[in-house]
């Protein structure tokens, strides 16, 4: 590390000046359809919680 030879000087925090890759770059053909996937399943699973909390029957396992 290295000190600071004007200790009345702040620091403040700099963007780097490396920059990493995406991991898909638009080359993985999945990648469209596994978004379409999570998005059903999270706009069922929402609708399965307001239905179970909406309705009389609350049995879960019997």
């Amino acid at each position: 590390m290295e000190e600071n030879i004007n200790k009345d000087e702040r620091e403040y925090a700099v963007k780097p000046h490396h920059t990493q890759p995406k991991l898909n770059n638009g080359k993985d053909s999945m990648f469209r359809y596994r978004n379409i996937i999570n998005v059903a399943f999270m706009v069922l699973a929402i609708t399965g919680v307001i239905i179970y909390t909406k309705s009389d029957f609350k049995i879960t396992g019997a």
